[in-house]
C-alpha cells in the first residue's frame, strides 16, 4: 500500500511537470500579435448562392471591399501595428493613423477593437502563425457571406 502511494505521487508530480512545460512553451496569442502586420489579401470564404458577387475564394475588388466595410474603420487600413498597452495603430500609406485599443476574447479566438468613440468591431481569428494572421468577419450586406482578411508580419515588436 505504501509503495502504491509513492508510485501515485511520482506519477502526479511527473504529470504536473509535463503540464507546466507544455503551458510554458506555447506562445500566448497576445505576444504573437505584437509587431507590424500588412494586409495582403481579402477573400470570400463563402457567398450566398443568390448573390451577384464573385464565387467563393475570389479576391475582393477595392470597390466591393469598401461597400462591405462601410462604417468600419478597418477598411481604410493597410498596416496594423499591435503595441504595448493593448494599443493598435491602423495606417494606410500617406494617410491618417487611427489609434485604438484591442483585446482578445474567447481564449484568443476573437479580436475586439475598441475605438475612441467607443464603437467596437469584432473579428474571428482563424489562424495566428509567426508570420501570418487570418481574420474573418460575417457580412450580410453585399457579400452575403464570410470575408477573410489575410495579413503578413512585417516586423516583430521591439
Amino acid at each position: 500500500m505504501k509503495s502504491f502511494a509513492i508510485l501515485l505521487m511520482v506519477l502526479l508530480v511527473t504529470l504536473a511537470g509535463l503540464a507546466f512545460v507544455n503551458v510554458g512553451s506555447g506562445a500566448r496569442p497576445e505576444v504573437m500579435l505584437m509587431g507590424e502586420w500588412q494586409e495582403v489579401f481579402w477573400t470570400y470564404e463563402m457567398v450566398d448562392g443568390t448573390s451577384h458577387t464573385p464565387d467563393a475564394g475570389t479576391s475582393l475588388s477595392e470597390e466591393l471591399r469598401n461597400e462591405i466595410t462601410r462604417g468600419m474603420v478597418i477598411h481604410e487600413s493597410e498596416t496594423w501595428r499591435f503595441g504595448p498597452g493593448a494599443a493598435l495603430v491602423l495606417q494606410k500609406a500617406g494617410q491618417r493613423n487611427d489609434t485604438l485599443q484591442w483585446k482578445l476574447k474567447g481564449h484568443g479566438q476573437m479580436l475586439e477593437l475598441v475605438f475612441e468613440d467607443r464603437h467596437q468591431e469584432v473579428y474571428n481569428i482563424r489562424e495566428l502563425k509567426e508570420d501570418e494572421l487570418v481574420l474573418q468577419f460575417n457580412n450580410d450586406m453585399i457579400a452575403r457571406g464570410v470575408v477573410r482578411i489575410i495579413l503578413k508580419r512585417v516586423s516583430e515588436h521591439a
